[in-house]
């Protein structure tokens, strides 16, 4: 399993939600993208989708992997990165699930969404049009994703992403 965390988090706050996979056999992958954690580097959408390709590769070429047994769990803007690193991939083989969990449709519509949230900031909606970008926006890469299954779950009391923009995805 490759595990892509969400935003404003790294490798060691992700611990509690994948520990328990490895105490039921699975071999888990974790990383942090550029700029996150201890990684060097600044964060860009590019830059995090190119983490993202490198890591699935990386785990692929580890000798104790089965390349064509890879599950891809992407959790909130993890699973945006994921969204479009599968569908960037050169060689999408051996990827037997995905998982997006809390993942949007559109960065630009998260970031909206967030910003209605609240009477202050909601007449800043519009925002987000002029410094957000959308270049990786997940609806767009969705449809090249590997085929597999694919399973989205968004719970309705998230209090980060809407799961409007889960279904939007979904």
């Amino acid at each position: 399993i490759v595990q892509f965390h969400g935003n404003a988090q790294n490798i060691s706050s992700h611990f509690g939600y994948s520990y328990w996979l490895t105490r039921r056999g699975y071999q888990v992958f974790v990383f942090d993208y550029r700029g996150y954690g201890g990684s060097a580097g600044a964060p860009t959408e590019g830059g995090l989708v190119q983490d993202g390709i490198a890591a699935i590769e990386y785990v692929r070429r580890r000798p104790d992997v089965d390349p064509r047994r890879l599950v891809i769990w992407g959790q909130s803007l993890g699973g945006a990165v994921a969204v479009a690193a599968l569908a960037s991939l050169k060689d999408p083989s051996g990827i037997r699930a995905v998982i997006l969990e809390s993942t949007f449709d559109s960065y630009r519509r998260a970031a909206r969404d967030v910003l209605a949230r609240h009477v202050l900031t909601w007449p800043l909606q519009w925002v987000p049009w002029l410094g957000v970008s959308d270049r990786y926006r997940p609806l767009d890469y969705a449809g090249r994703l590997p085929r597999c299954p694919v399973l989205v779950i968004h719970g309705d009391a998230d209090e980060t992403v809407s799961i409007r923009r889960g279904k939007g995805l979904f």
